[in-house]
């Protein structure tokens, strides 16, 4: 991807309570995991000037929030596959770079980082 037509926005250490997990224990309280996620954007071909030339991180917080109310999830891989198809979905999304980590396993993080590319790479404007 050139560097010129593409935009990152990010959102880090976005930390949540949610169950997950496929142990027995992990069944019986939430676990903080904590979310990474940068995403490539098409640049606009004016200046931003209005919530509409943007892609909000609201749109991605909002998105991690609601999948983690959903539910019990079993894996890490899956919550990570969940949040990336839930990005591509904005029309200027091109790419996604996910990082879930489980905080509350062992000292220290443990967890997955995906990338995922939009299937059809034609930015909306």
């Amino acid at each position: 991807m050139q560097q010129d037509v593409a935009d990152t926005i990010f959102v880090h250490d976005f930390v949540l309570e949610m169950m997950i997990g496929i142990f027995a224990h992990e069944y019986l309280k939430p676990q903080r995991v904590r979310f990474n996620v940068d995403v490539a954007v098409a640049r606009i071909d004016h200046l931003p000037e209005d919530i509409h030339d943007i892609v909000s991180y609201d749109y991605i917080t909002d998105g991690i929030s609601k999948i983690a109310s959903e539910g019990h999830i079993l894996l890490v891989e899956a919550l990570a596959e969940r949040v990336a198809t839930h990005v591509l979905q904005q029309a200027r999304a091109l790419q996604v770079k996910v990082r879930v980590e489980k905080l509350d396993i062992r000292p220290g993080s443990v967890g997955v980082e995906i990338i995922r590319l939009k299937p059809s790479s034609n930015p909306a404007r």
